[in-house]
């Protein structure tokens, strides 16, 4: 078990404003760590998780992991000094770096906001609500432009994420690749157990873009009842008991006939799906 301190150094893109969302890259170095898995995790004190996220891990060696960041927080800041990395039994703590984060609305520089002078006699004379509605529209026009950013924005974050868990397969070959080696299996573990529980929530990330790698059961229903609404109610309600039953039998005992029948139900779940989708493609 290590707990050591790894020198960390970002890279911004060149000649691009930080705005808030944009990914840069961060490599971190320092003495050799043995890890025991390369899907590692990232703590950090509670209240600087709606500020920063590391996107995707690109590179994890025993002296180097270099992984992609965003961050949601403006002005000039540095990041705090506990931010973690883990695999469940190593630590690396990671020196923290400066940011300087520009708003998407910025201001001019040198200038202060300016108010506009009366457009004519005429505007003294609309009633109230014709202010209300202009106000409203305003609001309305505002927070379009902001829905419409921040939903290119996250399907930029997921294709990156996506992007990191793509093979030479697709998402539907790839899992019953997966399956199959598993389904031979005589006398399964708990350990077996856990990487069909991965091949599983790797078909929905990659076919459906839904966030299923660690998430909760409940969480994965509600973005699917939001996202993916063309998907009937009977295979949403199969794959949220699915995962609880999966996320439970790795808390106890397993016999060979549980896991058989947690395979079958996966597989007829992912075929179910896969025909649904070539039916609206078609």
């Amino acid at each position: 078990m290590s707990n050591v301190v790894w020198n960390c150094e970002p890279k911004f893109p060149e000649n691009v404003q930080m705005d808030v969302g944009r990914i840069y890259d961060v490599t971190c170095s320092g003495p050799s760590v043995a890890w025991i898995k390369s899907d590692l995790e990232v703590e950090m004190p509670q209240d600087w998780k709606h500020f920063f996220h590391v996107v995707d891990f690109d590179e994890v060696t025993a002296e180097r992991i270099k992984f992609s960041a965003t961050s949601y927080k403006t002005g000039e800041y540095r990041l705090p000094n506990n931010i973690v990395i883990t695999d469940g039994e190593n630590r690396v703590t990671l020196t923290p770096w400066n940011l300087k984060i520009e708003s998407v609305v910025r201001a001019q520089p040198g200038m202060e906001p300016q108010p506009y002078g009366p457009f004519g006699p005429f505007l003294l004379e609309w009633p109230l609500w014709m202010w209300i509605t202009l106000g409203v529209f305003v609001v309305s026009a505002i927070g379009s432009v902001l829905a419409i950013y921040w939903e290119r924005r996250r399907k930029k974050i997921w294709a990156n994420i996506v992007a990191g868990y793509t093979t030479a397969l697709k998402p539907y070959h790839q899992f019953y690749k997966d399956y199959r080696r598993l389904s031979r299996l005589t006398e399964p573990r708990l350990e077996d157990l856990s990487k069909l529980n991965e091949a599983f929530r790797l078909y929905f990330l990659r076919e459906l873009k839904v966030p299923t790698l660690k998430e909760p059961p409940s969480f994965v229903l509600k973005w699917l009842k939001k996202r993916n609404p063309s998907l009937s109610k009977n295979i949403k309600s199969d794959l949220f008991m699915i995962l609880r039953e999966m996320e439970s039998a790795t808390k106890g005992k397993l016999s060979a006939k549980d896991f058989e029948q947690m395979s079958r139900k996966c597989q007829q779940i992912v075929d179910e799906v896969y025909e649904g989708l070539n039916e609206v493609n078609s």
